[in-house]
């Protein structure tokens, strides 16, 4: 990975923007630069950016620690590894921004964003934001913290721990691993080269062990509580079997035979059965066909009616087109009216028009001379206008130049005056302070001095506070210590006392398996399912025999409902035949006869002569002549034609009634046969399935189970209410064994649980003694610490003493809220300068005014002059202006020329237009009339063919209507049905005729099939006979099932034991081998906490890394060589100007071991990311303690690492270090705790 560029703001003292851009001279080609300022000015700050942008972590707030609660502006506290306390104080926002360029060859760029809300320095801190963004293609890949964290470690190859070794060397982490002591060493170790994943390799070896250790344990205890049967027992089951086997299969053949017997009894009792379903069924449909007769003769007419279709049609049409002509003709002479009128007022308002138009041409003519005149007027006055506000635009211009001139005036003399007040006031403020310069001029430094200062007291305080806090812990320490040794003890008896337990526990499982209650289980419960199969079995039967028996009664009963209603519909039929006769008998005669009453009749016979043929009739002989009797005879006859209709009309209707009567009984007949067919399926597959649960049953070792399901349910319930006590007994058995298993399992866990707390407990006692040693090596490193800060404070002292004396402040009350009394000074400070500015601007301010006052004064006068003579040419301007507007105001009323010209031409053209348009209605009403005129002749010239069509149509239909007696309702309503009712009808009677003939087709095979089983013959016993011995026979083969089950169930079970003892000791042998092979390799790496394969790997690691700092020492301190010091990971220094005498590495000086600390920090540099190197190195840590000569050699090892192609940034402060690198990014103070960054380059 090579890092490009680095960018960031408002990070800790970094106040402005800053960037590091290592693609543009002079870093680009420079190699090796450094980055120089003072402590405390924010050098590390960019190196703490460029983690922060990367992994969102930096060195200084992610060391181990303390991790206390810092307050915020806000008044909350954030945690003081929180990376978001790197905000600079008073900002509301900052950023750090890195680009690089990873080993896939692409240039990334990562971000790490931290702001308050509401972009305000006292708004509450919000959550970080990240981004990861692909330059080249400008792609955001990821934004989410964690993920761009990962991402970058992904893309990179480097973990932000790896990064810390290889990409910088951060200040405080120098010399890590050489003061690090064994368990430290080991953990950097881990974290640079990912030797962790030893350690979980460890771990898992020792589980692995530990579960194949228990898993043989449970093996061995299953073998040893599992009984099975001596080879005699098993021949004497065998041979017993055997025998009941033979007796069974002779019981099976003779109750084959009876069953075969039943079936045919069965056989024929279902074949009569269908039989008389048969002929039932022929009857119905042999019923339904002569119910139909009345549909056939509707049919008949029906086909008759649609031969006559066109000439109805033809006469409907005629009518209808008549009847349109006529409503047209009153239609059109109503419109032929109203046009009329119309007409007349289109003439009456054509008239009105024309004499509105003459009057407005008049007018129009007559105002030509004076529009002409005020045109001339209006064009003068526009002109005038013009000039007055040419001159009142200069008069106003002139005005308002003398006032600016005048407040300018004002505003140079008014800026004399305040100069002059602000120097003498100045001068005496600063008169009152005279001595104040001596802290000012030297302020940048004492300000730095006294921040330190602050930090050293506060750094006292807080390492007193920490020797105090961490005397009370080592006293805790040991007293914990002592409770886990007392602890310890009561365990392990505790432990004694549970593997006792097990052992009687075990006893008593051993006893309880013996018994195998799980195979009495499995037994019972097949048996239970199979009985509770057997009474539902049996319910079905009976349900099944009494819906036959009531369907049977169901079909009786219909098909005697069938037959009274079959005759009650051929006595309707015989009277619709008398009363339909009787009806056409009586129709023609009374037609004869009432026309013979009629008027016309009555006329005609006074005109009778004796011999000569009847004008109406033909006949020559009339009996009666009388008109009276000739009435009588007419009312008599049409009475009796009444009274037939009306019983024609009742013997149809109770016809239909019988009909469908007859239909309902076929139906329900029907469904009463398919409910007796189900039943008897039902019955048959009831009988069935009770014969397979019995033998279900029997195999489970059952006895004394009924042979059949008839009246079996009572014997049934009972042997369920048994079985239930039964089960109740095993579970109860089972429920023990599972008792004690389980207690025995929990006491073998708590056994496991105690050896874990016991080893925990050992750990923890390590830990705890680790710890003392740490809490005793660190009170000493604090008193030290201690003594150097009251050192370095009263050196501080010395130096800033006499610049504190100039503002009456002593060094020692920094002592009592410092920040307060150094915020003091600063203000002080920056008020002294205040005061110099504002003199030296005050005395500039009164140089510059004075030559421009007289300037100002004399541009005034010329500007008044100017205004006088504008407004004497205004006056002017408006005289001429008001003569001629009162001229022209004398004509038109004042109104504008073109205005009333225009609305006098309008007033012309709306009367010209309104002429036009009463022209073009009296036009338009003419046309109309002559229309309506037109289509009035044309209706009546239409409408005589139409009455002669409509006529001839008529006649033509009620010809062909007498032969067939229809009238024409009647004719359209048939006509109406179509083809389709007549398809329709035709389809429904010829399924009635398919009906008959299936039924007399199944009668003939129901019949036949009957025929055929009484030719075979039927059993000579009776079935109720059959059915006792085969219930008796049943019983017999069922106990002698029940046996055999028992003993096959007793020799499966046992062949199930001795099967799984086969496979239980191949299980065995290779759970020893496995358990044999884990241990040999837990023996070699595996622990419980992982640390012996880890050691070995460590230690591995270690002496490459020891072989490679070595090959640097070579270069950077000939005669010292790094060696290992045993297994737990020590290092020792080789002197090989003492005759390669092995020393300790706290022998060596500051300066000699500074260079064994960056010999050892360039190896782990190329040995992080999996041996991977960085292209961009920053080493942050303080060269000062080296002599010039080691200096001059760190400075060539970094000069050689800058030739292999490595950019190398030194952080530091040291002068030697500043020469020998011109390329600098130089880190400035500013004051106020803020700084800023330059890029410098010698020439």
């Amino acid at each position: 990975m090579q890092i490009l560029c680095i960018r960031g703001a408002n990070l800790a003292s970094l106040a402005d923007n800053f960037e590091i851009d290592m693609t543009q001279e002079p870093l680009r080609s420079a190699g090796l630069f450094a980055i120089t300022g003072e402590t405390g000015s924010g050098k590390s700050t960019i190196l703490d950016a460029l983690c922060l942008a990367l992994y969102g972590s930096c060195p200084r707030l992610s060391g181990a620690g303390v991790n206390d609660d810092v307050p915020d502006v806000t008044g909350e506290t954030i945690k003081s590894s929180d990376p978001r306390a790197i905000l600079r104080r008073g900002a509301h926002h900052g950023y750090a921004e890195v680009d690089f360029l990873a080993p896939d060859g692409f240039t990334y760029r990562a971000n790490w964003t931290a702001r308050r809300a509401r972009g305000r320095a006292d708004g509450k801190l919000q959550s970080v934001e990240r981004a990861l963004t692909r330059l080249d293609d400008n792609q955001l890949l990821e934004s989410q913290i964690t993920r761009v964290k990962d991402k970058v470690t992904e893309i990179t190859g480097l973990t932000y721990e790896e990064c810390r070794r290889t990409v910088l060397l951060a200040q405080g982490d120098f010399d890590a691993f050489l003061s690090a002591n064994t368990a430290d060493r080991a953990a950097l170790l881990e974290k640079v080269t990912g030797t962790e994943l030893y350690r979980e390799i460890s771990k898992r070896v020792y589980l692995m062990h530990e579960e194949a250790k228990q898993k043989l344990v449970e093996l061995e205890g299953r073998r040893g509580a599992t009984p099975v049967l001596t080879d005699e027992e098993r021949d004497a089951m065998a041979v017993q079997a055997d025998m009941l086997g033979k007796e069974i299969a002779e019981l099976t053949s003779a109750l084959n035979a009876i069953k075969a017997k039943i079936s045919s009894h069965e056989a024929l009792n279902v074949a009569n059965t269908r039989v008389v379903v048969a002929q039932a069924k022929l009857k119905d449909a042999e019923a339904a066909v002569e119910a139909r007769k009345p549909l056939r003769e509707n049919l008949g007419r029906m086909e008759a009616a649609l031969t006559l279709k066109s000439e109805y049609e033809r006469s409907v049409a005629a009518n209808k087109a008549m009847t349109n002509l006529q409503i047209s003709k009153q239609e059109a002479e109503r419109s032929c009216n109203d046009l009329q009128g119309k007409l007349d007022a289109a003439l009456e308002a054509q008239m009105t028009a024309q004499k509105s138009y003459d009057t407005a041409e008049k007018s129009f003519k007559d105002f030509g001379p004076i529009w002409t005149q005020a045109a001339h007027l209006d064009s003068l006055s526009q002109n005038a206008l013009g000039e007055v506000t040419t001159a009142r635009s200069r008069h106003e211009e002139s005005g308002t130049k003398v006032t600016e001139a005048k407040a300018a005036l004002d505003t140079l003399r008014a800026g004399l005056t305040a100069a002059q007040t602000g120097i003498e006031e100045t001068r005496v403020a600063m008169a009152k302070a005279p001595d104040t310069h001596l802290l000012a001029d030297r302020w940048s430094s004492i300000d730095s001095q006294i921040a330190e200062r602050i930090i050293l007291r506060s750094k006292v305080g807080t390492t007193q506070a920490g020797i105090t806090s961490d005397q009370k812990n080592l006293v805790a320490a040991k007293d914990r210590l002592t409770k886990l040794n007392q602890s310890n003890e009561t365990d392990q008896k505790t432990h004694t006392e549970l593997e006792q337990a097990i052992g009687e526990l075990s006893e008593k499982l051993k006893e309880l398996a013996e018994q195998d209650p799980q195979l009495r289980l499995r037994k019972l419960g097949e048996g239970v399912q199979a009985v509770k199969d057997m009474l539902r079995s049996a319910r079905t039967q009976a349900t099944s025999q009494s819906t036959h028996d009531t369907a049977k009664a169901e079909h009786s009963k219909q098909l005697a409902i069938h037959e009274t209603a079959k005759a009650e519909l051929e006595s309707s039929e015989s009277e619709i035949n008398r009363a339909t006769a009787a009806a056409e008998a009586l129709a023609a005669p009374v037609g004869r006869a009432e026309a013979a009453v009629s008027d016309l009749a009555k006329q005609l016979r006074q005109h009778l002569e004796p011999g000569s043929d009847c004008p109406v009739c033909g006949s020559k002989e009339h009996p009666t002549h009388e008109d009276g009797a000739l009435a009588e005879i007419a009312r008599d006859m049409r009475a009796r034609l009444e009274a037939e209709r009306k019983a024609l009309d009742a013997a149809r209707r109770a016809g239909t009634t019988a009909a469908r009567l007859m239909q309902a009984a076929d139906l329900a007949a029907n469904h009463a046969d398919k409910s007796m067919m189900t039943a008897l399926n039902d019955m048959e597959a009831a009988v069935s399935e009770y014969a397979e649960a019995r033998d279900t049953a029997l195999n489970t070792g059952m006895t004394n189970l009924p042979e059949a399901p008839t009246g079996a349910a009572p014997q049934l319930v009972g042997l369920q209410e048994r079985l239930g006590a039964r089960r109740v007994e095993i579970e109860a058995a089972i429920q023990l064994l599972s008792d004690l298993s389980k207690s025995a399992e929990q006491k073998r866990e708590r056994i496991a649980k105690l050896g874990k707390i016991i080893e925990g407990r050992r750990e923890a006692r390590d830990t705890e003694i680790s710890g003392i040693s740490k809490i005793e090596a660190a009170l000493s490193l604090a008193s030290q610490q201690v003594t150097q800060c009251e050192e370095r404070i009263a050196a501080i002292d010395t130096d800033i003493a006499p610049a504190l004396a100039a503002v009456s402040v002593t060094p020692t009350a920094l002592d009592t809220d410092g920040p307060a009394k150094r915020e003091k000074m600063a203000k002080i400070v920056t008020w002294w300068g205040t005061q110099k500015d504002r003199l030296e601007k005050h005395q500039e301010m009164l140089k510059l005014n004075e030559p421009k006052i007289t300037a100002a004064e004399a541009e005034l006068r010329g500007l008044q002059a100017n205004l006088e003579t504008a407004r004497t040419a205004l006056d002017v301007r408006s005289s001429a202006l008001k003569d001629i507007k009162d001229k022209r105001d004398a004509l038109l009323g004042g109104e504008q020329t073109d205005s009333h010209r225009t609305r006098h031409n309008n007033l012309r053209i709306a009367a010209a237009r309104k002429r036009e348009e009463a022209t073009q209605q009296v036009a338009d009403a003419r046309s109309s009339k002559t229309g309506a005129d037109e289509r009035l002749n044309l209706i009546s010239t239409n409408l005589a063919p139409a009455l002669e069509e409509a006529e001839s149509a008529e006649k033509l239909l009620a010809g062909k209507m007498a032969p067939h007696g229809f009238d024409v309702k009647e004719l359209a309503e048939l006509i109406a049905q179509g083809p389709e009712g007549a398809a329709a009808l035709k389809e429904q009677l010829k399924a009635v005729d398919d009906a008959l003939g299936e039924a007399k087709s199944t009668l003939q095979n129901r019949t036949g099939d009957y025929t055929e089983l009484m030719e075979k013959g039927a059993p000579e016993e009776p079935e109720a006979d059959l059915r006792t011995a085969l219930a008796g026979s049943e019983l017999q083969r069922d106990d002698k099932r029940e046996s055999i089950g028992a003993i096959t169930g007793r020799l499966q079970a046992d062949d199930v034991v001795r099967e799984s003892l086969k496979s239980l000791r191949a299980e065995i042998n290779a759970a020893a081998a496995i358990c044999k092979t884990w241990a040999a390799v837990n023996e070699a790496v595996g622990s419980r906490q992982g640390g012996k394969f880890a050691q070995i790997a460590q230690s591995v690691t270690l002496s490459i890394l020891v072989e490679r700092a070595n090959e640097h020492l070579c270069d950077l301190k000939p005669r010292y060589q790094l060696m290992t010091g045993g297994e737990d990971l020590a290092l020792h220094i080789v002197d090989q100007d003492m005759g390669d005498e092995v020393r300790s590495t706290r022998s060596l000086s500051g300066g000699e071991r500074f260079l064994v600390s960056l010999a050892l920090a360039l190896a782990l540099s190329s040995m992080g990311g999996h041996g991977g190197l960085a292209t961009t190195l920053f080493i942050d840590e303080g060269f000062g303690s080296l002599d010039a000569e080691s200096l001059d050699i760190a400075m060539d090892a970094l000069e050689t690492l800058q030739a292999q192609g490595r950019t190398i940034g030194v952080i530091s402060h040291v002068e030697a270090m500043k020469d020998r690198i011109p390329v600098q990014v130089r880190v400035t103070r500013r004051g106020a705790g803020s700084s800023t960054v330059a890029l410098t380059a010698a020439a």
